[in-house]
């Protein structure tokens, strides 16, 4: 029997569900418009293995990065938020 580790680096998307989180609190209706339609994890997220030479024999590692959409959309909702410090 192989015995194989499985490990997860979410390290790239934290910060980025942090500031979702952040934009939540004082946008709420972003926020509704982004997970009101038909949006699907794969759409903000994608997981990708990582075949670098430097895993130990047996292990499996993949990592979830953020996709270009939810990039995007960031990128976006800073720029609102940008505009509405500036009016206040």
């Amino acid at each position: 029997m192989k015995i194989f580790t499985l490990t997860a680096d979410s390290s790239k998307v934290l910060a980025l569900l942090e500031e979702l989180r952040a934009l939540a609190e004082s946008f709420p209706q972003i926020i509704d418009l982004l997970f009101n339609g038909s949006l699907r994890f794969s759409e903000l997220f994608s997981v990708n293995a990582d075949r670098s030479a430097a895993l130990a024999a047996g292990e499996i590692r993949v990592v979830f990065e953020p996709t270009p959409f939810l990039l995007g959309f960031l990128t976006a909702a800073r720029a609102l938020n940008r505009q509405t410090e500036v009016v206040e």
